[in-house]
């Protein structure tokens, strides 16, 4: 059985703007999370996101980005929880689970 890991990355944030491309060590954030995911084996990570450019930088580092996130689910008031399951019923609406 593989295992899903999906990480949320939205580009609007308030304390920090967009601080998943914020470079920490010479890396930005996102990289780490990405990196780290990919090391387990068995895997799908997915990189739920707003941003074009994270979502380009992510599939550059071998994640996968099969849609942008719309803009209801990326403010300060959305849940974790809410941005899981939009992804997962994108994955099985598009045939990509």
């Amino acid at each position: 059985m593989k295992t899903l890991i999906i990480i949320p990355a939205r580009s609007g944030s308030t304390r920090v703007p967009n601080k998943n491309m914020v470079p920490i060590k010479g890396k930005p954030l996102i990289y780490y999370s990405i990196k780290s995911s990919l090391k387990i084996e068995n895997t799908t990570t997915i990189v739920s996101t707003n941003s074009p450019e994270i979502a380009k930088y992510s599939e550059s580092l071998g994640a996968k980005v099969p849609f942008l996130r719309p803009e209801k689910l990326s403010n300060s008031k959305s849940s974790s929880v809410s941005v899981i399951i939009h992804t997962l019923i994108e994955l099985i609406n598009n045939n990509s689970a």
